[in-house]
């Protein structure tokens, strides 16, 4: 519209913006509306969202799928619209969405937020790495899941992730498989957009790992090279959402599970989980734990495991001359 004016903000399709509407470090998704006289700074508009006129959202908001705001509304900081409520939220909602508008606001705390929302600090938008909701387990829980493969039962294939998963699909095809050069603002823009549908699905940081992978490895999977810097690119993403050893056994399950969907990707299971731990996404200790689970396993497992063979004994080689180096220090400190 006439004089719009819009800085370090990505538009995507068939969306309708008035005229002397201002948004400033935006992320609006497809198919969305924003009236005449809006002004947007640092917020997430997810696809089929409305903004009627004169909506003013000053920072860290996410406007979910669906939700119409306004007119003449004023969004408080760190809020998040959903369409509708979860009974299991032990969230406070509100209707303060405006006299046309339509679904619910949730407040989060900015000290301790429930969820992870976005969060802008010093204006760079890749700090939203920083943002995801950290678990609590200590890495002991590590001992809970001796396989790593307890999640791919536990998460089921409801209609909200598979929705989910639809979307970061066509995230990392567009924004990773299509990308000249894998680099920093690739990271981000996934990060950002990732973390905008994480939240209007209502996703966990497990299923958001767990789309991330298999989404990397069926746009390539016969693409040695492409997974490799595809998963290099994406691993400060995935360390985010896996931060205990616990979350990462589990994300050396959903790398099986994903080649096994895929059985071209299978020769590079070893090199992605290489490359992850070379980006300190995976502890060696994780992919130890794995290999002496998958010991004696037949099929698919046992082929991953002889493939990841070579890798493993280089763990162990690096990590026995470590422990030279460091007696050699110490025989010289005496």
């Amino acid at each position: 519209g006439k004089a719009t004016r819009i800085s370090n903000s990505v538009i995507g399709r068939n969306c309708v913006i008035g005229a002397d509407v201002e948004l400033e470090d935006v992320f609006v998704w497809d198919n969305v509306t924003i009236g005449n006289g809006c002004k947007l700074k640092k917020a997430i508009i997810a696809s089929g969202a409305v903004l009627k006129d004169n909506v003013e959202i000053v920072n860290d908001v996410i406007v979910g799928h669906e939700v119409v705001l306004g007119p003449d509304l004023s969004v408080p900081s760190h809020s998040r619209y959903v369409i509708q409520m979860d009974e299991d939220d032990d969230v406070q909602f509100d209707q303060e969405v405006g006299r046309e508008g339509k679904g619910f606001r949730m407040d989060v705390d900015n000290e301790n937020p429930d969820y992870d929302y976005l969060i802008w600090e010093n204006g760079d938008p890749e700090s939203i790495l920083e943002s995801g909701s950290e678990e609590s387990q200590d890495d002991d829980d590590d001992d809970d899941d001796e396989d790593g493969l307890q999640t791919q039962e536990s998460l089921q294939e409801t209609d909200p992730y598979n929705a989910f998963y639809d979307e970061v699909l066509d995230v990392v095809r567009e924004r990773v498989r299509l990308a000249k050069t894998l680099n920093k603002e690739v990271l981000s823009n996934v990060a950002l957009e990732v973390t905008g549908s994480r939240s209007a699905h209502h996703m966990s940081p497990e299923e958001s790992a767990r789309a991330i992978c298999h989404a990397i490895i069926a746009t390539g999977p016969g693409d040695l090279d492409y997974l490799k810097k595809a998963f290099a690119c994406l691993a400060s993403i995935l360390s985010n959402y896996c931060k205990s050893l616990a979350l990462q056994s589990e994300l050396i399950g959903y790398l099986e599970e994903a080649v096994m969907q895929h059985p071209q990707a299978q020769g590079a299971f070893p090199h992605i989980l290489h490359v992850l731990y070379n980006n300190d996404a995976l502890e060696e200790s994780c992919i130890h734990k794995w290999y002496k689970a998958a010991e004696g396993a037949s099929g698919v497992r046992g082929a991953l495991r002889d493939r990841t063979s070579a890798l493993v004994k280089w763990l162990l080689e690096a990590e026995e001359e470590d422990s030279e180096e460091d007696e050699d220090d110490d025989s010289e400190e005496e």
